[in-house]
């Protein structure tokens, strides 16, 4: 785990996907996004919902937390449309709580 730095936050990301698209490719949504936080260098996790979204939790310096914030509401998946991407709760925080970024089932 990396040392406590100034200047990281915690944010929950709530991505969904355009109306008709399936919870498949919500998961499919859940591997490039999982894949993009790593290249920034960011922890967290990401999991899909029983209501067709995918939902997480982002951690890192808060200039790359940004740019995967507007990755997702931008670019995205490949094997997805995005309707919406939102964030909430996000915090300052000391020291990161997860050592990389995962997938959760």
């Amino acid at each position: 785990m990396a040392e406590p730095q100034e200047g990281w936050v915690r944010a929950t990301a709530t991505v969904e996907p355009r109306e008709g698209w399936s919870g498949l490719t919500s998961f499919c949504s859940a591997l490039p996004s999982q894949g993009e936080a790593k290249r920034l260098g960011l922890v967290g996790w990401v999991q899909n919902t029983s209501h067709g979204t995918v939902q997480g939790q982002i951690q890192g310096p808060t200039a790359r937390v940004r740019e995967l914030q507007e990755w997702l509401r931008k670019v995205g998946s490949p094997q997805s449309c995005i309707s919406r991407a939102e964030f909430s709760n996000e915090k300052k925080i000391t020291a990161l709580e997860h050592k990389d970024f995962q997938i959760w089932k």
